[in-house]
């Protein structure tokens, strides 16, 4: 299967050390909002590429760790599993029938609806040899507005049977689609199953760290209001002739 490159590697900022799964908490010296817990948020730091291009890699989050038993379509979230961190996206919760084809989440029998956006070239956070992605945007059944996702071809993670998300679960995915071990695939198989919702901890507020500044204070909430207006991440991450990685190095 088509996995986060990074899993089974050990990071270590700081005090912090766990599986780079998805999500690092950690203290990042000289930055004094680092791991630095403000009622009920917390600030993360995303060492892996399994949610580009909502968040890419070293940049800091804060999140409301207010261990909501009601997440919605849509939300980030943070989950806990034994010693370590992950984050993903919300697309199907308990009782909901959740399958993918060809790549995209079928809901209770309805499609999310995906629109094309651009090819970037030089991509650099997939598997070696695929130096092309396409980014999509997303609208999830239920979810308030929509998101982007990237699309780097074919897949095992493609093609999921459909199954119903048990009382008291969710199912997530990765916006990083061909790359991101989640609910598609077992335990077992370093993936995450249908998740529990004891173990979420809370849901991605927005950016605070960032080698791209425009993104610094971007949300990472639903929209308020109904809005359905396209992500910011079109406008801010993927720029005509420019490619995602560059600040990789």
């Amino acid at each position: 299967m088509v996995k986060d490159r990074t899993r089974g590697r050990r990071l270590a900022v700081g005090a912090a050390c766990v599986t780079g799964a998805a999500l690092l908490a950690a203290n990042l010296p000289g930055i004094a909002i680092a791991r630095t817990v403000v009622g009920d948020f917390q600030v993360f730091w995303i060492p892996s590429n399994s949610m580009v291009p909502t968040l890419m890699p070293r940049e800091g989050i804060l999140a409301e760790m207010d261990g909501d038993p009601s997440p919605r379509p849509g939300e980030i979230v943070i989950i806990a599993v034994k010693d370590e961190f992950w984050i993903k996206r919300v697309v199907a919760i308990g009782g909901d029938r959740i399958a993918v084809r060809r790549g995209i989440p079928i809901v209770n029998g309805v499609a999310a609806e995906q629109t094309f956006q651009r090819t970037i070239t030089k991509f650099t956070y997939g598997d070696p040899g695929q130096n092309e992605a396409r980014v999509l945007t997303e609208h999830l059944p239920g979810e308030a507005g929509r998101h982007c996702v990237i699309d780097l071809g074919a897949s095992p993670g493609d093609d999921f049977p459909e199954q119903v998300v048990p009382d008291g679960h969710v199912f997530v995915m990765g916006d990083n689609r061909d790359n991101s071990a989640d609910s598609r695939f077992p335990e077992s198989d370093m993936g995450l199953g249908m998740v529990p919702v004891e173990h979420l901890l809370g849901r991605a507020h927005s950016i605070v760290l960032s080698a791209d500044r425009t993104r610094i204070r971007q949300s990472l909430l639903p929209p308020t209001g109904g809005s359905t207006a396209p992500p910011e991440c079109i406008a801010q991450m993927i720029r005509p002739g420019r490619s995602l990685s560059r600040d990789r190095n």
